[in-house]
């Protein structure tokens, strides 16, 4: 809770450290569909008080997380850290997720593949290349043959009786047997008691250079939408959502996370004057190397002893090769 001045209680002294306790979620949209809706005489709501919610919001996604960039052997690793009280992204799963997107760059800053492309104009996210954080409910046999719902994750969520998938962060203090107790244990994914941080590892593609990567949170997505939209046969309200959801921007993702690295495994110390590769780059390797660092493993060789001569010889071609 960010600190302000005031008084912690009614005789109390002024204080330049009090707690401002702010309700505030992560939805950036649904405020301004309100006001799209109704008068502010009926809402109360104003321009600037939208635009400081809206504000708050984003400040504390962006705060929510931390995020890490390594090379290991020849990839990419992503580590998130949740930074917050709870799972991220936190919340009834309603649309909500969040994702990696990883744009590999050459030397010229042209772009060579990305990850996790999202298109501002459909709202489509490729989930099949990238890691999307998210929990899905659905229905089993039972419930299903009771209420013509299919069998299997959806977005009917008032007759849910089954976790499909759950694979948001844990926070900090986790176990698997104190989740799993209250029925919020992972679900097709692998956290161990005490990890509060996810990897994800992405090949690094031919001729990279660079890469820049952004952690991204959306609070309703195209498909929850749609599916209000195409289920709701009583009355005009599931259009409705839909228009404001689209006039609105999409429920236009917020940026948590970014940050660039160079991938040029010979530079190790991540120098970036020049010349990019010089001695220090040698004695980070062997400092690594006698660290048993996994990074060191130049050759990504899984027989044991898995640092050996041949990771040695790998980073010398690899410093041969020069940086692209």
């Amino acid at each position: 809770m960010p600190p302000t001045v005031g008084l912690g209680c009614f005789f109390g002294e002024v204080r330049s450290d009090l707690p401002t306790h702010q309700f505030n979620g992560g939805n950036t949209w649904v405020l301004n569909a309100i006001r799209n809706l109704y008068p502010d005489s009926e809402t109360g709501l104003a321009t600037d008080t939208v635009a400081d919610s809206i504000a708050r919001a984003e400040y504390m996604l962006q705060n929510a997380s931390d995020m890490q960039l390594s090379i290991a052997g020849n990839d990419l690793k992503v580590r998130i850290i949740n930074q917050t009280g709870h799972k991220l992204p936190t919340g009834y799963p309603e649309g909500r997720r969040m994702w990696i997107n990883v744009k590999f760059l050459n030397g010229s800053g042209g772009l060579v593949a990305e990850r996790g492309a999202y298109n501002s104009a459909t709202a489509s996210l490729s989930t099949a290349d990238t890691k999307v954080y998210e929990a899905k409910l659905g229905v089993d046999a039972a419930v299903s043959a009771a209420t013509g719902v299919p069998v299997g994750p959806s977005f009917h969520f008032a007759i849910s009786n089954l976790w499909y998938g759950d694979n948001r962060i844990p926070p900090r203090g986790f176990t698997n047997a104190g989740f799993a107790s209250v029925q919020s244990a992972p679900v097709g994914y692998t956290y161990a008691d005490g990890q509060y941080w996810d990897d994800t590892f992405f090949a690094m593609p031919a001729g990279a250079a660079s890469a820049t990567v952004t952690v991204y949170y959306q609070t309703s997505s195209k498909e929850y939408v749609e599916f209000l939209r195409d289920n709701n046969t009583t009355n005009t309200a599931g259009q409705i959502l839909y228009d404001q959801w689209s006039q609105t921007g999409k429920s236009t993702p917020v940026v948590m996370d970014q940050a660039s690295i160079t991938l040029c495994y010979a530079n190790c110390d991540n120098s970036t004057a020049q010349p990019v590769l010089n001695v220090n780059d040698f004695v980070c390797y062997l400092n690594r190397y006698a660290a048993a660092d996994p990074w060191a493993n130049c050759d990504n060789s899984t027989a044991p002893p898995i640092l050996n001569v041949n990771d040695f010889v790998c980073f010398l071609n690899k410093y041969a090769q020069g940086c692209p």
